[in-house]
């Protein structure tokens, strides 16, 4: 017997590899491994970041990053034997992993040091200064919301975060490393008029603009940016060769989302520094 794998297992271009075919033969030997993971991989990691309460919090990003790069020596020979092994996630698994693993500790509420490196602070201090508001906008990459540590430091902490309830806790956003909250906006159908009405009073609001990784960039957003006469700095984050987090800021190019062409541009550019992220460039 022969199964298809799901859409999100195709080839990057979109077209059914010959390969996208699996005899059962073939999965039964980890499919019992990878559906514990994905059932329990939550818990696995909350009671596992208890355990730092026996490390002192200086050391606890250094040992979470040591952990990753252990647990994706172990993975990436197992989902080589699966359909997963053409998912992009591959790429970036370490990301991936550190990114749980902080998500966990700051559930712990302690503040903790993480190595972070900011690039381009300078324009998203300027932008925030703008009078009709300003949305940071990003999109689900690994390590995204060290993003939101990144403001808290250089002084623009969001209004508000536009977050799925995965990210939120008791309603709002945990920033990483942080004993601070931020305000979550609820992604359903009212989330654009609670953008527009934080943008109105000179707010400023993180989001990310894509329903998931590999999804392409919306335009919804920037639309709304170029309405309400608004201002838009991109952000992307990624894990440097020595292991730590870099958040970089840059301008669009076009910040005010003035027209659909600008808007298309404005979304193509950032679909490159997505991809130079996935690719490890």
């Amino acid at each position: 017997m022969r199964i298809l794998c799901p859409t999100y297992w195709k080839d990057s271009d979109g077209d059914e590899s010959p390969s996208g075919w699996y005899r059962d033969s073939e999965l039964l030997p980890v499919s019992f491994l990878l559906n514990f993971l994905r059932t329990h991989s939550f818990r696995l990691f909350r009671g596992a970041a208890w355990t730092a309460l026996l490390v002192p919090t200086s050391l606890w990003y250094q040992t979470a990053l040591e952990l990753s790069r252990l647990q994706a020596l172990i993975l990436r020979p197992i989902i080589g034997f699966t359909p997963y092994r053409r998912d992009r996630r591959r790429s970036v698994m370490v990301a991936w992993l550190l990114s749980s693993w902080l998500q966990q500790l700051t559930r712990i509420k302690r503040s903790f040091p993480i190595e972070i490196e900011t690039e381009g602070q300078h324009q998203v201090i300027e932008a925030s200064q703008h009078p009709g508001g300003l949305v940071i906008c990003s999109v689900h990459v690994p390590l995204v919301y060290a993003v939101l540590h990144s403001l808290v430091d250089i002084g623009v902490p969001p209004t508000g975060v536009v977050a799925g309830e995965r990210e939120k806790q008791h309603g709002k956003i945990p920033v990483w490393g942080r004993q601070v909250d931020l305000p979550a906006i609820p992604v359903n159908q009212y989330v654009l008029l609670k953008v527009r009405t934080i943008l109105r009073e000179g707010g400023a609001v993180f989001a990310l603009i894509d329903a998931g990784f590999g999804d392409s960039p919306r335009r919804n957003i920037f639309r709304l940016i170029g309405k309400v006469g608004a201002r838009a700095v991109l952000a992307v984050a990624a894990l440097g060769p020595t292991g730590e987090i870099i958040v970089e800021y840059f301008d669009p190019p076009d910040p005010f989302c003035e027209t659909e062409e600008s808007i298309v541009a404005n979304l193509e550019f950032l679909q490159a520094k997505l991809n130079s992220v996935v690719s490890g460039a």
